[in-house]
């Protein structure tokens, strides 16, 4: 990543109780690693990077959201898709060849977890990733 966002990041556990997955810890480290170099690329300049740890019934997982421009409501089912990049994106002249979510989507299927995108035009974008949690 060419991007300095450390000091941007913010982890907030958001109320989740213990939760255990069985995974791959290099590959969970690069999906969340793509996704945070997204937020960085996409989200306004300095603006608040965050990491929500999540827990919903038979999953755990954890979502990065961005502020900024956020997805256009028609790009959003083809962010996913290899060389995929936004009208949007190529005016403002962000840099990549479209590959970081396509990359991200497919270490998510590897991991036998779900990869998750929403976006609100003007207020940013949110990726999460689901994974299947281990019985207690």
């Amino acid at each position: 990543a060419s991007h300095s966002a450390g000091e941007r990041i913010a982890f907030v556990p958001d109320g989740v109780t213990a939760g255990r997955v069985r995974t791959h810890p290099e590959l969970l480290a690069q999906l969340l690693g793509n996704l945070l170099d997204n937020a960085a690329k996409y989200g306004a300049p300095g603006s608040p990077i965050t990491v929500r740890l999540r827990s919903a019934g038979p999953e755990v997982g954890f979502e990065v959201e961005d502020v900024g421009p956020g997805i256009d409501a028609a790009d959003l089912p083809h962010v996913f898709e290899p060389f995929f990049r936004s009208p949007a994106a190529r005016a403002a002249g962000v840099p990549g060849v479209g590959l970081g979510l396509a990359v991200a989507k497919r270490i998510a299927e590897a991991l036998g977890a779900r990869l998750a995108a929403e976006s609100e035009p003007g207020r940013g974008s949110r990726f999460t990733v689901w994974l299947p949690a281990e019985p207690v």
